[in-house]
C-alpha cells in the first residue's frame, strides 16, 4: 500500500489536441450535459483512428469531463459542459472555428 502520488501531480492545464476536438463535437452537435457521443461516431467525425480516441477519451475521463458509461459511448458531465462554455479547454489561439 504504496502512497498515491497521481492525485498530487498537477494536471496540464490545457486538454490535448483529440480532446479537444471531441468537446469542440459536443459544443457544436449535443450542446447540453448529459450528451452521448458513440465512439465509432467520433473516430468518424474526427477522422482518426481508435487509439487516438482511446486516449483523448481516458484524459477526458480523467478529468471528469466525460463519463464512460459503456465500453463504446461517452456522456458529457456537468464539467465538461461548463469547460466547454468557458471555452479553457484549448489554447487560446487553437480554437476549432478559428481553424474553419
Amino acid at each position: 500500500m504504496g502512497l498515491d502520488v497521481s492525485k498530487y501531480v498537477a494536471e496540464p492545464r490545457f486538454l490535448s489536441e483529440a480532446a479537444s476536438e471531441i468537446l469542440d463535437l459536443f459544443r457544436i452537435q449535443h450542446r447540453r450535459p448529459g450528451a452521448r457521443m458513440n465512439l465509432t461516431t467520433v473516430e468518424g467525425l474526427l477522422k482518426t483512428k481508435e487509439p487516438t480516441v482511446v486516449a483523448a477519451v481516458s484524459e477526458l475521463t480523467r478529468r471528469q469531463y466525460v463519463l464512460a458509461p459503456d465500453a463504446d459511448t461517452i456522456e458529457l458531465t456537468a464539467l465538461g459542459f461548463d469547460a466547454i462554455q468557458l471555452a479553457n479547454h484549448r489554447k487560446p489561439a487553437d480554437s476549432l472555428d478559428q481553424r474553419m
